[in-house]
């Protein structure tokens, strides 16, 4: 038998998977592997659960950003060195998020996770951030566009290596507010206003789709008449 950690809140949630409240030990679970198997397929196919992890990520991005004291002096370096350690792994996390959010929403959209991947199946190959955000449907413009291609850099791997696995995808054909064939841009306050917009209209629709679910009754069971032959 497995034992699963249950965050904060999560033992309310213990009904989704038809399990009994006393099997949990204070905020751990324990599973038979039947019930884990239970929980793996239940996740894939819910949106809801890809809202949590985006809104895990980025609440912990916007706590590294915060220490990101914003401003550059005249010699181009930061005014403050703080903004160097962290820049970087809160724009990996930010584009995480971004990433969970959109996986979130073509799920919401599609009707589950194998659906969602048939239906772009490109675009769910590696951390392809401008193709799934395309399959959306929801409206980008050409800054929006552009900046995607650097998240999938900086989820790939810009936000947690020095350098990429070969020379090629180490720089960019073009960014925003950069040079031609540079290394992928961070994101300082203004990339993420521009991404912004975006970023809330995925996580709007999720929360729209989960609460139109939850406010729906179940079906009266108790007052469907038998059939008689």
């Amino acid at each position: 038998m497995s034992a699963l950690t249950v965050q904060s809140g999560g033992i309310r949630g213990l009904t989704w998977l038809g399990l009994d409240p006393s099997l949990c030990s204070l905020t751990t679970i324990y599973l038979t592997p039947e019930l884990l198997d239970r929980l793996y397929q239940k996740t894939q196919h819910c949106p809801e659960a890809w809202l949590t992890t985006a809104t895990n990520l980025r609440k912990a991005a916007d706590i590294l950003f915060a220490e990101c004291p914003e401003g550059w002096g005249p010699d181009g370096e930061p005014i403050k060195l703080e903004k160097l350690y962290v820049l970087a792994p809160a724009s990996m996390l930010y584009g995480f998020a971004l990433e969970n959010a959109i996986k979130g929403y073509l799920i919401m959209k599609h009707g589950g996770l194998d659906a969602a991947q048939k239906a772009h199946r490109g675009a769910w190959t590696g951390h392809r951030l401008q193709a799934l955000a395309v399959a959306t449907s929801l409206p980008l413009n050409d800054h929006q566009k552009l900046l995607l291609l650097s998240v999938d850099a900086l989820v790939r791997w810009a936000g947690r290596y020095p350098l990429s696995l070969n020379r090629k995808e180490f720089t960019l054909p073009k960014q925003l507010n950069a040079s031609d064939g540079t290394p992928p841009i961070l994101l300082d306050k203004m990339e993420r206003c521009i991404l912004d917009p975006f970023y809330e209209k995925l996580i709007g629709g999720l929360h729209a789709d989960l609460i139109a679910r939850l406010s729906t009754p179940p079906p009266d069971l108790g007052n469907t008449a038998p059939q008689t032959g």
